[in-house]
C-alpha cells in the first residue's frame, strides 16, 4: 500500500512489479490497463524502505504469510483488513491511494505533465479527475504569479 501511495500506480501494476523493473530510484512500469510506459519515481523515503526489503523472489510485493506473490482476491481481503485495523473509512478503496498521490503532487505544485509522467495518465483531462483543486493550489498559483510579475518588474528596471 505504501508503494502504491508513493508511486501513484494501480493495484494490478503494484502487484506485478518485479525487482528488475527497479533501478534504485524508479520503477519502469508498463501499465496493465493502458499499456502506457511509465517511469514511476519513488521518494527518498521509499528508496530507503526498499533497500531494507529482503528479496526472496522476483516480485517486489509478496504475501508475508506465504512468501509468494499476492493473488488479487487475497490482496483485496488484506487491504480491507489493514484498512479496518488502521481505523480508516469503510469507503476507502485501494484506488484512492492513486488519487491521493496525484492530488498531493498537484498540491505540491507539480504540473499536469509531471503528474501524468508519474501516474501514466494519458491526458490532462483525466488528471483533472484525480487532482482536486483546493486552497493551497490557488495560493501557490498566486505566489508563482507574484514571483513572475516581480521578475518582469526587475527586467523593466534594467532597461
Amino acid at each position: 500500500m505504501e508503494l502504491a501511495y508513493d508511486t501513484g500506480q494501480r493495484q494490478a501494476d503494484i502487484l506485478s512489479l518485479t525487482w528488475t523493473q527497479y533501478d534504485g530510484t524508479a520503477f519502469m512500469v508498463q501499465q496493465s490497463k493502458t499499456a502506457a510506459k511509465v517511469v514511476a519515481s519513488v521518494s527518498p523515503e521509499m528508496r530507503a524502505r526498499l533497500a531494507t526489503v529482503k528479496r526472496t523472489g522476483v516480485q517486489v510485493v509478496i504475501a508475508e504469510a506465504t512468501g509468494q506473490p499476492y493473488k488479487r482476491m487475497y490482496f483485496s481481503h488484506e487491504f480491507t483488513r489493514l484498512r479496518k485495523l488502521a481505523g480508516l473509512p469503510d469507503d476507502l478503496q485501494f484506488r484512492d491511494l492513486r488519487r491521493t498521490a496525484a492530488t498531493e503532487l498537484g498540491q505540491a505544485g507539480a504540473t499536469d505533465d509531471q503528474i501524468r509522467a508519474q501516474t501514466g495518465h494519458k491526458s490532462r483531462n483525466v488528471v483533472s479527475v484525480y487532482v482536486v483543486p483546493e486552497r493551497a493550489m490557488s495560493e501557490g498559483g498566486q505566489e508563482k504569479r507574484r514571483a513572475w510579475r516581480k521578475r518582469g518588474e526587475n527586467d523593466e528596471s534594467k532597461s
